[in-house]
C-alpha cells in the first residue's frame, strides 16, 4: 500500500490510499471516505503515481515502482523546497510584500514547509494582485477571507493572493513572479 498526497505534488487538495490488493478496500469504512473533487479528476491520481516514479534516472537498487517512487520523491522534495526557498527570499526582499504567516516580527525565524503561498502587497488590492499575475502567465487564486486572516492583517494590506509551485515550475516562474509582484509595489 502506498499513501499519496496529492497537493504535496502541486495538485488538488486529495490524498490517495493505493493498494496492491483489492481485497484490502473491505478493511476501510467507506463512509468516512469523502471525496470533495470530481471522480475524473480523483481517477487521474495512479496515473500522477507512475509519472513520478518514470522520473527516476540512474536509481541504484532493486528498481521496483515503489523504491523508484520514494527515490523520485525524495528529489522532488529537494527541488520544491529550493523553489519555494527562493520565492520567500526574493518575495521577501519586496517591502511592500507581506507573506502571510510568515512576514512579522513573530514568525522572524519562521520555516514553511508548503508549496503554497499567500501574500498581499501592502495598499494594491488583491484584485488587482491576481489579475497583473494572470495577464504575466501567472496563476494564482485570491484567497477567501477568514477570521483568522483578518486577525493577522490580511484585510489592512488589501487582501492577498495565493500561488502554489509544482514540480513543473522552475526558476524563471520564481524569477517572473517576483518581477510581476515589484511592479505592483
Amino acid at each position: 500500500m502506498a499513501a499519496v498526497d496529492i497537493a504535496q505534488l502541486g495538485g488538488p487538495d486529495i490524498a490517495a490510499l493505493i493498494f496492491r490488493d483489492s481485497t484490502m478496500f473491505k478493511r476501510l469504512n467507506m463512509d468516512a471516505l469523502e471525496l470533495e473533487v470530481s471522480q475524473g479528476l480523483a481517477g487521474g491520481v495512479p496515473a500522477v503515481v507512475d509519472h513520478y516514479a518514470s522520473l527516476v534516472e540512474g536509481f541504484s537498487g532493486r528498481p521496483t515502482r515503489r523504491n523508484r517512487l520514494k527515490h523520485s520523491m525524495g528529489a522532488t522534495t529537494a527541488y520544491l523546497n529550493g523553489l519555494r526557498d527562493d520565492l520567500h527570499t526574493f518575495l521577501g526582499t519586496l517591502p511592500a510584500v507581506h507573506i502571510v504567516g510568515v512576514s512579522g516580527e513573530a514568525a522572524a525565524d519562521a520555516r514553511v514547509e508548503r508549496p503554497r503561498l499567500a501574500f498581499g502587497v501592502t495598499g494594491v488590492p488583491s484584485e488587482t494582485v491576481l489579475r497583473r499575475l494572470l495577464a504575466n502567465g501567472i496563476v494564482a487564486t485570491q484567497t477567501c477571507a477568514t477570521p483568522l486572516l483578518e486577525d493577522m492583517g490580511v484585510a489592512d494590506i488589501g487582501g492577498a493572493v495565493t500561488i502554489a509551485m509544482s514540480p513543473f515550475n522552475t526558476q524563471n516562474d520564481i524569477e517572473q513572479l517576483v518581477r510581476t509582484v515589484a511592479s505592483l509595489a
